[in-house]
Parts: structure tokens; C-alpha cells; sequence
């Protein structure tokens, strides 16, 4: 009876201890910073096809293993899993489609500092909107010319139609010697105000395409964000898993010490037939 007591008074003893170990070890684990970014994807103008990059596209750009070297090259750290301060946001640097729209990627990193975490966040951003840069100053471009071509048009049409209404202020006191002349130009200027209708909605339609809202380069939708504290294995966590494996070290103490527990257990696999 004493011997058992003592068994069980030595079992729970591991377990606790193994708790304890668990929750110290957990608070020996070096800190890690944590930096997120909401990306919103560039666009050009209006229309269905209208942004720079697939959501998931940029997802797997960002996820591409050469991706993280160029990040950490920007951010002025070795671009070397090697390198203990390069490992961790190596490792981490991904991106996920954010919910609730398909015009956001949610980017982040850890790092073994909060400036080191916010650095490389920017740097992956930074590279995106280069990218995207050469994508968008292309369709912007074009966009800019049509505008110019059409304000050049409307400026021409206006200086026509105003010379012909002159003319036609002219021809005011020989009216009935110049009455042909004058349908052809009361004409020509019904003809001009038509495509001028048609020039200035091309205008407008023009101005809000290349509208900041509506032509832009992939950006942050807020600021970088990095809490103060660091991450860090919870005491409670570290705790359950030094309790599961003290009752782990339990269970094999108790077969090894324990012949009766064996045998059942050794019965319960199969291993053995049990004692009868």
C-alpha cells in the first residue's frame, strides 16, 4: 500500500515538474516582433479588368522564395537564411487575398526587432509598387494622350465655331444676298456643337478615369502596424505541453515499474496475451 503511494506521489511529482519545466521554458524563447500592412491593388481607370494584378497572383509573388531575399536586400539586411537577425523574416514574409474584397493582400513578417519587422514590410511593399509602377505608367499614358488629343480637339472645334459665328454676324446687314452662305454655316455649327457634346463626355469620361480614385498604383490602405510588445510562447501554453509530456514519462514509468500495468497494456496492443 505504501509502495503504491509513493508511485503515485512520484507520478504526480513528474507531471507537475514537467508543467513547471514547460511554463519556464516558454519564457526563455527569444521575442519576435510582428509587422502587417493591408495592401490595396492599383488600378487603371474603369472597367472589369481595370486592376494591375490578380489578388492571387501577388499572393504567390510575394510567397516565391526569391521574393523574401530581394525584401531583406531592401531593407538593408543580408539576404542570408544563415544569418540568425535574416532567418525569421526569411521564413515568415508571406501574403494572404484578405477578406472581404478582391483588391487586398494582407502582407506580413516577423523579425527578431519591431524596427526590423517594419523595414522588411515596407522594403516587400516597396518592391510591389515598383513593379506595379511599370504595369500602370503605360496605361496612364495612354489615358493622358487621349485626354490631350481630346482637349486639343475641343479647343479646335471651339475656335471654328466661333469664327463662323462671326461670319454670320457679318453677313447680318446682306442676309438675303448671303442667305446660302448662311444655312451652310448655321449648319456647320449645329454639325460642330454635336461633336463638341461628344468630345466633352470623352472628357469627362477621360478626367475620372484618371481620377487619384480611379488610376493608381498599388498602396498601403493604412500605415504599417507593429505592436510594442513582442510575441511570445504564452506561460499557459508551455505549461499543457510540459503536462503532456510529464504524462508521458508517467505512462513509461508505469510500465517499466509496474508488471501488472504492462502486462494489460501489453494484452490492450496485442503484444503479449495477458495473464490469466
Amino acid at each position: 500500500m505504501k509502495s503504491s503511494t509513493r508511485v503515485a506521489a512520484l507520478l504526480i511529482v513528474i507531471v507537475l515538474a514537467a508543467a513547471a519545466c514547460g511554463a519556464f521554458i516558454s519564457t526563455t524563447f527569444a521575442p519576435r516582433w510582428q509587422a502587417t500592412v493591408l495592401v490595396g491593388i492599383g488600378q487603371i481607370g474603369i472597367g472589369r479588368d481595370r486592376r494591375l494584378t490578380d489578388p492571387g497572383a501577388l499572393v504567390q509573388r510575394v510567397n516565391f522564395k526569391g521574393f523574401a531575399q530581394q525584401a531583406l536586400k531592401a531593407a538593408g539586411l543580408p539576404p542570408d537564411s544563415s544569418v540568425d537577425m535574416s532567418a525569421l523574416p526569411m521564413s515568415t514574409l508571406k501574403a494572404t487575398v484578405a477578406r472581404g474584397g478582391d483588391h487586398f493582400v494582407e502582407l506580413s513578417v516577423e523579425a527578431r526587432s519591431r524596427d526590423q519587422a517594419m523595414k522588411v514590410a515596407e522594403a516587400a511593399l516597396g518592391i510591389l509598387q515598383a513593379e506595379h509602377a511599370q504595369i500602370l505608367q503605360p496605361g496612364k499614358a495612354r489615358l493622358e494622350k487621349s485626354l490631350a488629343d481630346t482637349n486639343k480637339s475641343i479647343e479646335s472645334l471651339t475656335r471654328e465655331r466661333t469664327l463662323i459665328l462671326e461670319r454670320i454676324q457679318s453677313n447680318g446687314d446682306s442676309a438675303a444676298k448671303k442667305f446660302s452662305e448662311n444655312v451652310m454655316l448655321s449648319e456647320a455649327i449645329r454639325s460642330s456643337d454635336t461633336e463638341l457634346r461628344v468630345l466633352r463626355e470623352m472628357q469627362r469620361s477621360l478626367e475620372e478615369q484618371l481620377d487619384p480614385s480611379r488610376t493608381f498604383n498599388t498602396r498601403a490602405v493604412a500605415p504599417i502596424y507593429a505592436p510594442e510588445r513582442p510575441i511570445k510562447p504564452k506561460k499557459l501554453v508551455g505549461a499543457l505541453i510540459g503536462l503532456c509530456f510529464g504524462l508521458l514519462l508517467d505512462f513509461a514509468l508505469l510500465i517499466s515499474i509496474n508488471t501488472g500495468f504492462r502486462r494489460q497494456f501489453n494484452a490492450f496492443t496485442g503484444l503479449a496475451p495477458a495473464a490469466r
